[in-house]
């Protein structure tokens, strides 16, 4: 019999989407297959991203002007502080392959140990 993490695991798994999922100080816990996917062709692997604070990242980014960046990591803390339901933003990545469009998408998670679900859908242009 499968367990519940496992059958979570598997069905994120399938999903065509790049999910991220982070838990409420902003450190990624979970990323599936998709993302690792994406994460492989732009040179980047899952021991780059797991345990990383991603709103730290964000910040990070954020100092150094990126927009992107800010908007992101204000986005996510507002989800986790419950000021706002949920947070949408949709921004270019520049892959070496091609110009991609994501669609970012983050919901809060309604576990015991608390979390935010961070999904990116890739839209090609």
């Amino acid at each position: 019999m499968i367990d519940s993490y496992d059958f979570l695991k598997e069905i994120l798994n399938s999903l065509t989407e790049h999910i991220v999922v982070i838990n409420n100080q902003g450190e990624i816990v979970f990323v599936n297959q998709s993302w690792c996917t994406f994460a492989s062709d732009n040179e980047s692997t899952i021991e780059d991203w797991c345990g990383i604070n991603y709103i730290k990242e964000c910040e990070k980014a954020a100092s150094m002007g990126d927009e992107i960046g800010e908007a992101v990591g204000v986005g996510i803390k507002d989800v986790i502080a419950d000021r706002q339901h949920s947070f949408y933003y949709e921004y270019p990545c520049h892959s070496p392959e091609e110009q991609r469009w994501f669609m970012m998408r983050v919901l809060p998670l309604d576990v015991k140990v608390g979390g935010s679900l961070h999904s990116k859908s890739p839209e090609y242009h």
